[in-house]
């Protein structure tokens, strides 16, 4: 595929050479860095990494205790005491943070900042084996820092605090040693005791309300003696392929009917789900795959189950043809029926199957997932981290540890440490088009899952050991140091390699220096899991989700360099008050954006759009929603790292205390999607949508001079020349009063005589239908004021206005109204443009102002009771 670049004017550049060549360029020292206190305290927003840490730190690393005290982050787990004379000791830590210079530049209040423009930028998805995904996934970059190379090689450690750590391992952590007892119990117990802290009230009703769903279906059907034939996913090409024919003969069979013509009995299960003995088939779903090898781990078997409910089989008093998954969609677990009809070509099932021609759940699960998305072609390309979010509901970051993309945090191991100890899936893999066993041992293709990390001493130098486990349980294993029967390994008694949790529960895992896994795998995703589905852990995500969408010309602004929209995006504020627990005093967040549905409306020819997002930070004194000035004059402190078109874009920062700005955008402007926003925080932070709130602001009338009395007297003879002998205006004397005012205006249109009507209500103090000198003279004061308004917000002089104009017109005639409030306006009197001419702004804003005023004639303290006859009164008359 081409490469292209565009310069900063958005110039395509011949030599296809972008400013950074790093997706993590930028945001990669922004946003996993820490503001340094010590060089620049609060002043603007000069963003830079935490300072190298020494001896205290190292104390940190150790497990020691801080110059701070015991660390809090150990105080509520023990664990037994290495022997003090052992030349080996252990535990999970934080590696030292390395000094990097500001990325980015807010600008003074007086002064313009330059533009920073982003440059697109092609990539590949993650591929993890099979077919190619072909996806086209792009990312548009706007990194303009140069790609941070993690220091792995331990120099940063200081050698006297490392020479102690046989003498301090009062603080040793035993998350992982909690775990491995708990998956030595028998699976059934594991499952009940995790599965009964998870669900809370809430969520138990709704699973318990799924099943009793579920279970209406099946009964019936067994009870009538007929198998469930699915009537919205049905057994036909279309549900195969919804762009073009099937490339191979395809019959649905059930699978029943399918393991008799292999001479066996239909099951369910066969050996049970710790072994993954599932092949990928004829589909580029690899990226799905992959997601339910790491599931299949036996301490995340509470979450397999939630999405492959118990007790599914195809015994005769069971099975009547139904089966049922439940999948994470969107802020919501939807349960998915489907019929056991299954495409075959030649007796043999043609996509995901079990290496067990009987074995039918991971090809049932794969028909589910395709009827979420709408097609089994639908799944053709994508990101594991999509696929572990819909099995999980957790937030994925997906990190790239080779190559051009490579964005490896310089403080990687402290995230797989907290995510550990937050019981988050965790998942790697080597690129490959399709499995082939590495000379390392390692499979190119394939994926695996990490379910452990620690930090021993081996000698005089300290080491990070992290453990992998191949879901598929044989041999292929890695070769290199650590591994189980490497030279390094060997040198540890079976003793100790228990005190210090190096164990290998089964033939699937094995150990590797931390060093030899980012030289050796590719990519990592962390799914980390909301507080509902890691059970009785202490320490536990919080989180705030929120939906919303991009509408064309309204709140659809585009990217940061879209300078005259940019301002018009979804603001979110968040703010940050509850530090981590550690030294840093830094507030971490993981934010993520989804698009909506994109997946499910490839069969209507439309992709995933290019998204991501800008974070701002807030000082004292703005008024929130922001408006165009605030983004003319300060710039992002951190962002999503790259636009990009796939189904969610995520980051983990580490902010100050403080309120920040989140504004997610598409690329371009007048994109629209619907779109969804979540935010997981360490300490229980607040992130909330921001919008006007109606108000209404009394603007002054102009001081009477001589020159407006003269004015006066000449609009009392027009008033008697509109008037008639009654002296009063009706609404068909007003619409032809103001159809001769404006039929010098461009593109002007007649108001008609309802629009008059309004007017007329408006101002009709006596309800006589008719207006006095007075109220005339008040009803053109204001219909010339709104008139000059529009002129004056009509930016590009077209006649009419777009929703952003309009907004700011609405501001300047004084009132202030919520996003959803300006989307009715727009809906009501726009155009099929979505622009608004001069005679329904007219309108518009005399209905808006009878609106205000029929609320504040009644309300007291914000608020308004109405009886019947007072609405009706009301109402009419708009």
């Amino acid at each position: 595929m081409a490469s292209y670049a565009y310069n900063a004017g958005g110039r395509q550049d011949p030599s296809g050479r972008l400013g950074s060549q790093s997706q993590q360029a930028g945001s990669q020292q922004n946003l996993t860095g820490t503001l340094n206190r010590t060089e620049v305290g609060r002043r603007g927003a000069q963003f830079h990494s935490a300072r190298p840490r020494m001896d205290s730190d190292n104390a940190f690393l150790d497990g020691r205790s801080s110059p701070s005290g015991t660390l809090r982050r150990n105080q509520a787990r023990s664990q037994d005491r290495l022997n003090s004379s052992s030349s080996i000791s252990s535990s999970r830590s934080n590696l030292s943070q390395q000094p990097q210079n500001p990325a980015l530049r807010r600008g003074f209040i007086n002064e313009k900042p330059q533009n920073y423009s982003p440059a697109p930028q092609q990539q590949q998805p993650p591929h993890y084996g099979g077919s190619s995904p072909g996806d086209g996934s792009n990312y548009h970059n706007y990194s303009n820092v140069p790609p941070l190379k993690p220091n792995m090689s331990g120099n940063y450690v200081d050698p006297e605090s490392i020479a102690n750590m046989n003498n301090n391992n009062n603080n040793m952590n035993k998350v992982a040693r909690e775990r491995d007892a708990m998956n030595s119990v028998s699976s059934l117990q594991s499952v009940a005791s995790v599965n009964s802290s998870v669900m809370n009230n809430s969520s138990s009703a709704v699973a318990d309300s799924k099943f009793h769903e579920f279970e209406k279906v099946r009964v019936d059907y067994l009870r009538r003696g007929k198998l469930y034939e699915d009537t919205v996913f049905l057994p036909s090409d279309a549900s195969a392929y919804f762009s073009r024919q099937p490339p191979m003969q395809l019959e649905w069979i059930r699978a029943k009917d399918i393991a008799n013509m292999h001479r066996q009995q239909a099951k369910f299960v066969v050996r049970g789900f710790d072994r993954f003995d599932v092949l990928q088939g004829q589909l580029g779903d690899c990226w799905f795959v992959a997601a339910v090898a790491c599931l299949s781990c036996p301490e995340y078997r509470h979450l397999f189950e939630r999405v492959i409910p118990r007790g599914q089989s195809f015994q005769d008093n069971w099975y009547s043809g139904v089966f049922r998954f439940m999948f994470w969609h969107f802020g919501e677990w939807k349960q998915i029926l489907v019929d056991d009809f299954l495409p075959t070509n030649h007796g043999r099932l043609v996509f995901v199957h079990s290496s067990q021609a009987n074995e039918f759940w991971a090809a049932l699960m794969e028909k589910a997932y395709a009827k979420l998305y709408g097609s089994y072609e639908a799944l053709k390309g994508g990101q594991m981290m999509d696929s572990l979010t819909d099995l999980t509901g957790g937030i994925t970051e997906h990190y790239t540890l080779r190559g051009e993309h490579a964005n490896v945090p310089h403080n990687i191991i402290n995230i797989l440490f907290k995510a550990l100890e937050r019981l988050s899936l965790i998942g790697a893999g080597i690129k490959g088009s399709g499995e082939r066993i590495l000379q390392s041992g390692l499979v190119s293709g394939h994926a695996y899952s990490v379910t452990d990390l620690r930090r021993i001493l081996h000698g005089q130098h300290p080491v990070n050991l992290i453990r992998i486990r191949n879901p598929h349980g044989d041999s292929k294993e890695w070769r290199g140091r650590w591994s189980e029967w490497s030279p390094e390994m060997q040198q540890i008694s079976p003793e100790d390699r228990q005190k210090l949790g190096l164990i290998q529960r089964d033939d699937g895992e094995f150990w590797m220096d931390f060093e030899d896994f980012l030289a050796n795998f590719d990519v990592l995703d962390i799914c980390n899991l909301t507080p509902d589905a890691v059970g009785d852990v202490q320490r536990k995500w919080h989180t705030v989700e929120h939906t919303g969408r991009w509408v064309r010309g309204f709140n659809a602004g585009g990217r940061q360099s879209k300078e005259a929209s940019h301002w018009a995006n979804p603001q979110y504020l968040m703010r940050l008050d509850d530090t981590d627990e550690d030294e840093d005093q830094v507030c971490t967040v993981v934010v993520q954006l989804m698009q909506k549905d994109r997946r499910k409306i490839k069969q209507k020819g439309e992709t995933f759009l290019f998204i991501g997002f800008y974070i701002y930070e807030l000082e004292k004194g703005y008024t929130m929603p922001l408006k165009k000035d605030f983004f003319d004059y300060n710039r992002d402190i951190a962002n999503s790292g790259a636009f990009s078109n796939v189904r969610q874009v995520s980051k983990r920062v580490s902010l100050p205390p403080g309120s920040y700005l989140v504004v997610p955008c598409t690329w371009d402007v007048d994109e629209e999607a619907d779109y969804y926003i979540r935010f997981f925080f360490e300490k229980g932070n607040v992130a909330e949508y921001w919008d006007d709130k109606p108000e209404k602001t009394e603007i002054p009338p102009p001081p009477v001079s001589p020159e407006v009395r003269e004015q006066e007297e000449n609009f009392k003879q027009f008033f008697y020349l509109v008037s008639g002998e009654d002296m009063e205006v009706d609404a068909f004397e007003l619409r032809d009063a103001i159809n001769e005012g404006l039929k010098r205006e461009p593109l002007h249109r007649d108001i008609n005589v309802e629009a008059c009507r309004s007017f007329v209500s408006l101002m009709d103090v006596d309800g006589s239908g008719k207006l006095s000198f007075h109220e005339f003279q008040f009803l053109w004061h204001h219909l010339r004021s709104w008139k000059k308004i529009f002129y004056q917000f009509d930016a590009d002089n077209l006649g009419s206005m777009d929703s952003r104009e309009l907004r700011s017109a609405i501001n300047g005639a004084g009132y202030k109204i919520s996003n959803r409030t300006i989307a009715q306006l727009v809906f009501k009197f726009a155009d099929q443009n979505g622009r608004v001419s001069l005679d329904n702004f007219l309108i518009l804003m005399a209905r808006l102002m009878k609106t205000f005023n029929s609320f504040h004639d009644i309300q007291r303290d914000g608020s308004a009771t109405f009886n019947i006859q007072q609405w009706l009164d009301r109402t009419l008359t708009l």
